[in-house]
């Protein structure tokens, strides 16, 4: 049912289905409270991300343990995380992102998972992911999406059948696999630049999407290996020219340092002395 113009509530009677396994209900007009869809107890996938929800999650809802993927994101809902989310223990991938949920983040409420996205969830902490909340930044997690693969999902994901999909990969979260590129591609006129701590999957990933736009403008690199270890992670910004991941004229320069030394003096020296009233139109990524 997903992609219409349906409105009202969910009908409370779909809980009843004893063998109801999927609900997918993104981008509607559904409004009002969630309705308890778990009676059958073998829910597995609930999607109404992009509605009009409003409320807390129904009691029977949060004690299903079916429950593998979840996405209420962009809705009106609220109430404490922690309580809301607490008891799912076969969850691979929850996205509540714009809604009013608040409280404190636990361990215990995402030990768990092996495919996590809090992105922008408005839960007011005491833990670093505060400011990552507060300044709308997305964290990915390029483990399946980044390389031959991750390309491969990227441009099929432009056809307008599904194309190539896999297991936890499925139609609704082409966003995610095209979001890291996308940022890169859509940049226009403005210019983009990385900075890069420590080497590894995440360095390729972010340069292999500033390739789709012919090159980063700009870039810095700080870890501790030498090139002479052999390994693609730690060579040279030349190495990623050559590659056009960082454009031939583009200011590019490498640290050899720890970065959790190197990277503070660098942002109390350019990013925090700026940061009031400046008009730099650089995107970081």
């Amino acid at each position: 049912l997903s992609e219409n113009q349906l409105s009202d509530s969910i009908p409370s009677e779909l809980g009843k289905l004893k063998k109801l396994v999927n609900v997918s209900m993104f981008s509607n007009r559904f409004s009002g409270n969630l309705p308890d869809l778990c009676g059958g107890r073998i829910l597995e996938i609930f999607i109404v991300s992009s509605n009009r929800f409003s409320g807390t999650i129904h009691e029977s809802l949060r004690k299903c343990s079916s429950l593998v993927r979840l996405r209420f994101d962009h809705n009106q809902l609220f109430g404490n995380i922690f309580e809301e989310f607490s008891i799912y223990p076969n969850l691979i991938f929850m996205d509540i992102s714009s809604n009013n949920f608040y409280g404190e983040l636990s361990n215990n409420l995402y030990a768990s998972f092996s495919f996590f996205k809090h992105v922008n969830a408005e839960v007011r902490n005491k833990v670093n992911y505060k400011l990552v909340y507060q300044n709308n930044i997305t964290i990915f997690f390029p483990g399946l999406i980044d390389g031959s693969l991750g390309d491969m999902l990227y441009f099929h994901s432009f056809k307008k059948e599904p194309g190539l999909v896999i297991d936890i990969v499925q139609v609704e979260d082409l966003h995610y696999i095209r979001a890291m590129n996308c940022e890169a591609v859509h940049a226009g006129l403005r210019k983009t630049g990385m900075v890069i701590l420590g080497e590894g999957l995440p360095k390729h990933h972010i340069c292999n999407a500033n390739m789709m736009r012919n090159g980063a403008d700009y870039a810095i690199f700080i870890d501790t290996p030498q090139e002479p270890d052999g390994s693609d992670s730690v060579a040279h910004p030349d190495k990623a020219v050559s590659w056009g991941k960082i454009r031939g004229f583009a200011n590019s320069v490498k640290v050899h340092s720890d970065a959790t030394i190197a990277f503070p003096l660098l942002v109390a020296e350019t990013f925090a002395a700026k940061a009031k009233g400046s008009d730099e139109t650089t995107s970081w990524v």
